[in-house]
C-alpha cells in the first residue's frame, strides 16, 4: 500500500478503521451489561447494585474520554496540509 497521507482513499480507510475500533471498544464496555444475568447470582448483586455498577462504568468512561480529549488538545500538533 503506497498511499500518500493526504489522499482521499487513505482518509476513508483511516475513518473506517477508527469506526471499527470504536465499535469494538463500545461492545467491550457493554459486555458486563450483557453478561450480568450470569454474573449477578455469583456476586449476590441486586438490581440496584447492577444499575449502579453499569452507571459507574459509563461515568468513568465519560470522564476518562473528557480527560484524554483535554490532554490530546494540549499536546497534539496541527497536521500540515
Amino acid at each position: 500500500m503506497n498511499k500518500s497521507v493526504g489522499s482521499a482513499g487513505y482518509q476513508v480507510m483511516l475513518a473506517g478503521l477508527l469506526s471499527v475500533n470504536f465499535g469494538i471498544v463500545f461492545f467491550d464496555r457493554n459486555a458486563s451489561n450483557f453478561l450480568m444475568p450470569f454474573i449477578q447470582p455469583d456476586l449476590h448483586l441486586n438490581n440496584t447494585q447492577v444499575g449502579a455498577l453499569a452507571g459507574a462504568l459509563s461515568l468513568t468512561w465519560a470522564i476518562a474520554a473528557f480527560g484524554i480529549g483535554l490532554v490530546s488538545d494540549k499536546t497534539a500538533r496541527a497536521k500540515a496540509c
